[in-house]
């Protein structure tokens, strides 16, 4: 049995890996602000947390305003020209944009509205309310105050996140967007995410992993996505192996 996330969802997901540019077919790039002056006034297609219609609108204007034709450029070229001009989405960008659609398709608040922000000043209390995407770190999705650990893989679903140490700083978080089960145990899942690593192949990726036990830790499953040899997303769960787990959102209504 195949579970998958709702067909609706995974339609706009594929918006990402098939950003429509004149003709082209682009697989969005990853892109990550850490200035906290340029997040905070900046437009959040340019800080990697902006919507696929928002990165296919700004590559367009960028497209007139350079005098540069996509029709006559590779994939590669034009991922290299958005990724100069900060076009892009980072991991927790991506994620929250996923689960803020599947909410609404199933006519539920925003994303948003279930999470638990933590206290700060009032400028950034402001911030939020006006910025909510730009204010969603991977790290809020995960931690304890918003997710809970599965820590029995047969019980994992569709919308569950995985967590991971990142391999420079901070911390990465992946989508599980399929599920293959077989006698109510699952044989294996697909995940989603947008990652710094894979060289020229950065960007938003679906990974498969295999499940050698259901009883075993996810470091001891088989994580596939190999590229040249390397695994950057099996390196991230290496990291930090106790750290590295699923977790499941605690107030938000995916089903």
């Amino acid at each position: 049995m195949i579970e998958k996330i709702p067909l609706q969802v995974s339609e706009f997901i594929n918006l990402y890996f098939n950003l429509p540019l004149n003709g082209k077919k682009v697989t969005c790039p990853y892109y990550i602000n850490i200035k906290i002056i340029r997040a905070r006034m900046a437009l959040r297609v340019l800080i990697g947390k902006g919507s696929p219609e928002e990165i296919i609108q700004e590559c367009l204007i960028y497209e007139k305003l350079r005098g540069v034709d996509f029709r006559k450029m590779s994939i590669s070229e034009i991922r290299d020209f958005m990724v100069k001009r900060h076009i892009g989405i980072d991991c927790s960008g991506f994620i929250v944009h996923i689960l803020d659609y599947w909410l609404k398709s199933i006519q539920k608040k925003h994303l948003w509205k279930h999470l638990k922000f933590p206290k700060q000043n009032l400028y950034m209390n402001i911030s939020r309310l006006f910025r909510p995407i730009e204010n969603i770190s991977a790290y809020m999705l995960i931690n304890k105050n918003n997710s809970s650990q599965i820590k029995n893989l047969n019980n994992i679903r569709t919308g569950d996140l995985i967590r991971l140490k990142g391999l420079k700083r901070g911390y990465h978080v992946m989508l599980i967007s399929e599920i293959d089960k077989s006698g109510g145990k699952v044989k294996s899942f697909k995940y989603i995410h947008a990652t710094r690593w894979y060289t020229n192949e950065h960007g938003v990726r679906e990974g498969r992993v295999i499940i050698t036990n259901t009883d075993l830790p996810l470091y001891k499953q088989k994580w596939t996505d190999i590229l040249d040899g390397k695994n950057w997303t099996f390196e991230e769960i290496l990291k930090d192996k106790n750290f590295s787990q699923i977790r499941r959102l605690k107030n938000v209504p995916l089903y």
